[in-house]
């Protein structure tokens, strides 16, 4: 009994409440439905029950969902935009208080809301609204750091997401801050109030985040009113790398065009018609302008002889169409002074990402200096040959005209001693012994003479020798006089070369022979030949290939030595250490060596110790890359 006047209570106040009352079953279906939700939302009983609510005036099933995750949740009031049935957009604002109903088992059957307040709203307010949420989403959503401040106070009012993630404040940070916090100069803040005097503005500034760094931005800011109050929506977009790649193309393009101007090349770029696109000073200078710029859109028939034009214009279609650059092409020019000028043209193609062929870039160098100092080589080379002819012709005159009146003051000597001999006094003996003796001199003077210029006369082609049997064949030469001098020629082992074998053999002979002459007073002479092979023979680069191999031979032996400060001077013609009194000799034998040497491409020199001995060091290559050949005089 007391259940059912429970019931008849719980009757009475749903059917006379004031506010909107309704159930829904497990379905979100319509189970009860009084009579203040009839009146307010027009919807009969009849009509509502059973369906789903109607009044819900956005998805039908986002918001039965919604209100189900709140009674689910036991959120204690939802907010839910409603319509009355006469009207398709909403009227009001629903604030809905909602519980769950459950069946006699305990389990969940629906649930029971009682609409507390409507908020009702103009249409107008509804677009806003609206508006509001979309632009708030976009505004929370952009990727682009935004802002909202009091363009009065100055004070940031709204910060979105990618803002606090770049700058590095928090959204609390940014609201107890002004815009002025984040401009770097006080010309920037200051210019702040003008900013506010345009509507949509494109703006580039300095702006400071947390940590200190100043970063370069662009900003797009819009003003309105919110509020009664002006405020300014701010969206940025950071270029500082932008901006430091910009700086650092401009800073290349600047050092470029210094570095094309500084040079003393003329360079210069042409399109496809072979027209100037740009030039540097020097070029302009050649072409006879003040200015490079005015050779833009011009060509080589604006500036040169038709001739050179032509063939400049051949050259640089030729290039565009095979690709194949022109390497230093030697060519006589002439300049906008007038002046006629020799210059090495080099130009390659200039090809795009695409692979095809935009123009050509160029480099001339003037080379007007060394082709006269090739033509001055090419006097003096012409000067020497005649100069060395004419030493052909003196050692010719030498061998013939020279020796032949020597001859006869020897021969006319022998007969006056021998027919007039007795008749003489001892000082008319003197006189003729003297006269004998200086003409046999000058007879080994003047042979000496013809050696030492038939070591480039006389060559003979380099051939495989081997430089054991050379040295072998010197020790037989000199036997008699290493006997005489108690003397011993210790001989290593000793590779095979490519030489003029006879050239080698006056080499070994002049070096033993002298080891053999210049030994110590009371010593027997012991002489050492050795060789070794070397990986770096310390000679000059431009005299040989990188892949020469060579040889070092050494003559050493242990007599009087000399001073190393005359080792420049033992090696020159007619230079002596001693008189002839002491030893017999030209002076020309080192020479000779010397000249032997070279001639192979190689060197000599010589390390001493007066009193200990010396020894003699001969660098020669094993290979030799150019066949000589002799000429063909003949000697008397």
């Amino acid at each position: 009994m007391k259940v059912v006047e429970r019931n008849r209570e719980v009757d009475a106040i749903f059917q006379a409440s004031p506010l909107p009352i309704f159930a829904l079953d497990s379905d979100s279906r319509v189970k009860v439905w009084n009579p203040a939700a009839e009146r307010i939302f027009g919807w009969s009983e009849e009509e509502i029950l059973g369906q789903r609510l109607p009044m819900f005036s956005g998805d039908q099933c986002l918001e039965h969902a919604h209100l189900s995750q709140a009674v689910g949740q036991g959120e204690p009031q939802i907010r839910i935009q409603v319509r009355r049935k006469q009207d398709s957009a909403p009227f009001a604002e629903a604030v809905i208080s909602s519980a769950p109903l459950f069946n006699s088992e305990g389990e969940p059957d629906g649930m029971m809301a009682i609409i507390t307040n409507l908020i009702e709203k103009t249409a107008s307010a509804w677009s806003f609204e609206d508006s509001q949420q979309r632009y708030g989403l976009l505004f929370q959503n952009n990727p682009y750091p935004a802002w909202i401040y009091d363009l009065k106070t100055l004070s940031f009012l709204a910060v979105n997401e990618a803002a606090i993630n770049h700058y590095g404040y928090s959204e609390a940070e940014f609201l107890n801050l002004t815009v002025k916090n984040i401009y770097v100069d006080s010309l920037q803040k200051s210019g702040l109030d003008a900013v506010a005097e345009t509507d949509a503005k494109l703006s580039v500034w300095k702006h400071q985040k947390k940590d200190g760094a100043i970063i370069d931005v662009e900003t797009t800011s819009r003003s309105f009113t919110f509020e009664g109050q002006p405020v300014e929506l701010v969206l940025i977009h950071d270029i500082t790398e932008h901006k430091q790649r910009d700086e650092t193309l401009t800073s290349e393009h600047e050092l470029l065009h210094v570095l094309m101007d500084s040079i003393p090349d003329t360079i210069y770029f042409k399109d496809t018609a072979s027209r100037f696109i740009r030039i540097n000073e020097a070029q302009a200078k050649t072409l006879g302008l003040e200015d490079a710029e005015d050779a833009i859109g011009k060509s080589d028939f604006d500036f040169f002889t038709s001739e050179h034009a032509a063939d400049a214009y051949a050259d640089e279609q030729r290039l565009i169409k095979t690709r194949q650059p022109v390497i230093g092409k030697v060519e006589k020019i002439r300049t906008g002074t007038g002046q006629f000028r020799w210059v090495s043209a080099t130009k390659v193609p200039m090809v795009n990402k695409r692979g095809l062929v935009t123009g050509i870039a160029g480099i001339s160098r003037d080379v007007t200096l060394q082709r006269q100092a090739e033509e001055q080589l090419r006097v003096f080379t012409a000067k020497l040959e005649q100069s060395n002819r004419e030493l052909q012709d003196f050692a010719s005159v030498a061998s013939h005209d020279l020796q032949e009146p020597l001859r006869k003051i020897q021969a006319f000597g022998d007969r006056l001693r021998g027919k007039c001999g007795p008749a003489l006094t001892a000082e008319g003996l003197d006189y003729l012994d003297r006269m004998q003796s200086a003409a046999q001199r000058m007879q080994i003077l003047i042979n000496d003479l013809l050696t030492f210029s038939r070591v480039a006369t006389k060559a003979r082609p380099f051939v495989p020798v081997n430089l054991s049997e050379i040295v072998n064949g010197v020790l037989s030469d000199l036997e008699v006089r290493i006997e005489q001098k108690h003397g011993r020629v210790e001989v290593g082992e000793l590779p095979d070369i490519d030489a003029d074998e006879l050239q080698l053999r006056q080499l070994f002979q002049n070096l033993i022979g002298n080891a053999l002459k210049f030994h110590r007073e009371g010593e027997s002479p012991i002489v050492k030949v050795n060789c070794r092979l070397l990986e770096d023979p310390g000679l000059d680069q431009s005299k040989r290939s990188p892949d020469d191999e060579f040889c070092e031979i050494r003559v050493e032996d242990n007599g009087i030595g000399f001073e190393e400060k005359y080792l420049d001077r033992i090696f020159d013609v007619f230079q002596r250490l001693h008189g002839r009194g002491a030893y017999e000799g030209t002076g020309i034998g080192l020479a000779v060596c010397r000249k032997i040497a070279e001639r192979h491409g190689g060197d000599i020199t010589a390390t001493s110790v007066p009193g200990q001995g010396s020894t003699f060091i001969v660098r020669l290559p094993l290979k030799q890359h150019q066949q000589e050949v002799g000429k063909d005089e003949q000697t008397c």
